[in-house]
């Protein structure tokens, strides 16, 4: 389900922090602050959500997983790839 943030954690703003970020590496920062706003309700016993500092300090704290070489690595697979003869469809299955 959502999770609750806080009414200045601009989505558009975010993102922009997030350039070499893969799904997966958002995936888990997402799911950090998650935790960290549980943990701050269990100590509180009141409804907490996600607050941009939380996202912000994970951020800096956790870099993309994929190196800007790995990307340059995986870019230059995926053009000799699409670059390459294409499968016809014959009509066979």
């Amino acid at each position: 389900g959502q999770s609750p943030v806080e009414e200045n954690l601009n989505p558009v703003d975010l993102a922009k922090c997030l350039d070499g970020y893969s799904g997966a590496d958002i995936a888990g920062l997402v799911s950090r602050a998650k935790k960290r706003a549980i943990s701050r309700q269990i100590e509180s016993g009141d409804a907490q959500v996600i607050l941009k500092t939380d996202m912000m300090e994970l951020i800096n704290q956790n870099g993309p997983t994929v190196s800007p070489e790995m990307l340059k690595s995986y870019e230059t697979w995926q053009a000799g790839v699409s670059g390459g003869d294409k499968l016809k469809d014959d009509g066979d299955v």
